[in-house]
């Protein structure tokens, strides 16, 4: 049994200790696995994934980005093709909606930032105190300090504010501006070479493949 490790415990990747597009996803793998290769989903934080990726354990991490790993080249992993599209926003409220269109454009706003994130461009405006940053533990709760008024923008995942967004009828209120996009791919350790050929395969024909289509329409995810 092959470990398929993931991170992500929010929403729409976790919904349930058995639902979210993670559990899919691993499910429609298995479902065109031979029996004898087979997976199984676990979630860890991401300093023990980290950990487990330098033992010889064959293993696929779920839904990451070759730079999230410092593995830009592709040198240190394999790497299947992109599942789908994904990205950051700038979230507003509608009543004072920002479109984001450089620094510039955030330049004296208060921002809800979770704590611990690096936000590339942001980190240095705020070092030099063209936008405030207040820190929180919890990405819901900068969701509801925006909307309360305490803060005018936060950095949200796409694929995460989209469901939240969605699934609780909230377009009335907020908005959202790309910040920056990213690809969502598998990462598969090097002591799985002999399985790469059939994982990789199998994710270029999730492009065909109207289960994985109604998958991604089901969690809000437009490719």
């Amino acid at each position: 049994m092959v470990r398929v490790l993931s991170y992500y415990e929010i929403v729409p990747f976790k919904i349930t200790d058995t639902q979210g597009l993670s559990f899919d996803l691993v499910a429609q793998l298995n479902a065109a696995s031979p029996p004898s290769l087979q997976f199984t989903l676990q979630h860890l934080p991401r300093n023990r994934i980290n950990n487990a990726l330098t033992s010889d354990e064959g293993l696929i991490v779920l839904l990451v980005n070759p730079a999230w790993f410092g593995d830009k080249e592709k040198t240190r992993y394999f790497w299947s093709e992109s599942l789908f599209q994904d990205g950051n926003d700038v979230v507003s409220l509608i009543t004072s909606p920002i479109s984001y269109t450089g620094i510039e454009s955030l330049k004296g706003k208060k921002m809800g930032a979770l704590l611990g994130r690096k936000y590339g461009l942001i980190d240095k405006a705020v070092e030099d105190g063209d936008i405030i940053r207040e820190d929180v533990n919890d990405l819901g709760r900068n969701l509801r300090k925006l909307n309360a008024g305490y803060i005018d923008f936060t950095i949200l995942s796409r694929t995460w504010s989209a469901y939240l967004i969605n699934s609780q009828f909230l377009h009335s209120k907020f908005k959202r501006s790309p910040f920056k996009d990213f690809t969502r791919h598998l990462l598969i350790s090097h002591s799985l070479k002999p399985h790469v050929k059939f994982i990789t395969d199998w994710v270029n024909s999730l492009n065909h493949s109207e289960q994985w289509q109604l998958t991604l329409k089901k969690y809000g995810i437009k490719q």
